[in-house]
């Protein structure tokens, strides 16, 4: 057997040889050389926290400019794990966490095993660290302890003190003008150790459709819309700094402090209903409750009258 030659056999003709060779240099020169990796960009995780109900969801649309999150009823609250959305906020992209089922007591919605089990996705999800805290909660007439008991779980143990807080309040629509209510209780924050880098006072509504097609609270609500968008805007640029600390003791020291946090006395059944519900109440509804009360009793005191003159 003839050895098999290693190079073009006399039989190839030139040109044809030629355009092998010709072919072949062309390949290697268009396969382009490997470049450098892409650089990866990061994006801010943002934690937006707070009680179910107070509008986080709604909060998130509106910094989003898009209905991305889905709105919760009040009373059944939320029983799904956190949820992220990564919007883009005058061209820069952040990641916003909605931590549902992480801080409700007993009788909420999410019970104690599943909101361990909410964290614990939570943390693991969070691999590039915590740069800003969102806490949105319901402007009432006075201080509540779950303000302080919240913002103690999620700034003090879940953040170990290392990340900026803005406040949103939520449902200001009835407040003229919305940012009085922040100067009138400001004070009741500092006082109980509670310090925020920034605050927005906003309805998360339109309200009710009107006569004239548009909604109730339509020139608030975008008034709003600006004002939360802009807070976020100017934190997330102004905190780069990103808090990324040991999981397991992260995850270890949470898990106590959530334990305490479902055994406050606020967290017992007829404090927090009472507690969340009668500030609730507008003038109106007390008056027909007072009305109804007072209608009931007359009642009963003309039939007693009535019984008493038939006895007679």
């Amino acid at each position: 057997m003839l050895p098999v030659p290693s190079v073009y056999p006399a039989t190839m003709t030139a040109d044809v040889a030629s355009r092998t060779s010709n072919s072949s240099s062309e390949d290697l020169r268009t396969k382009p050389a490997p470049g450098p990796e892409p650089e990866h960009v990061h994006v801010p995780n943002i934690l937006v926290f707070g009680e179910t109900g107070v509008g986080k969801s709604s909060v998130i649309n509106m910094i989003a400019n898009s209905d991305v999150a889905g709105i919760s009823s009040a009373a059944s609250g939320c029983t799904l794990g956190s949820q992220s959305y990564v919007v883009s906020l005058a061209g820069k992209q952040v990641r916003l966490w909605d931590t549902a089922g992480l801080n409700e007591g007993p009788q909420g919605s999410v019970p104690a095993e599943h909101a361990m089990g909410n964290l614990r996705d939570l943390v693991g999800a969070l691999t590039e660290g915590i740069s800003l805290l969102v806490y949105c909660i319901r402007g009432t007439s006075r201080f509540r302890d779950a303000f302080k008991s919240n913002y103690d779980l999620f700034w003090g143990t879940i953040c170990d003190k290392r990340v900026p807080v803005v406040i949103v309040i939520t449902g200001l629509e009835h407040q003229v003008p919305m940012e009085s209510w922040w100067e009138e209780n400001a004070g009741e924050f500092e006082q109980n150790g509670m310090s925020f880098v920034g605050h927005a006072c906003i309805t998360a509504t339109r309200g009710k459709p009107t006569a004239m097609g548009v909604n109730m609270y339509d020139t608030e609500f975008e008034k709003s819309k600006v004002a939360v968008r802009r807070l976020i805007l100017d934190q997330s640029a102004n905190s780069p700094v990103r808090w990324i600390s040991d999981k397991k003791a992260w995850l270890s020291d949470i898990s106590r402090e959530l334990a305490r946090h479902y055994e406050t006395p606020e967290a017992k059944p007829v404090a927090v209903d009472l507690d969340r519900r009668w500030p609730e109440w507008t003038q109106t509804q007390v008056w027909c409750i007072i009305f109804v009360v007072l209608v009931s009793l007359l009642a009963l005191l003309l039939i007693a009258l009535e019984a008493l003159l038939s006895g007679r």
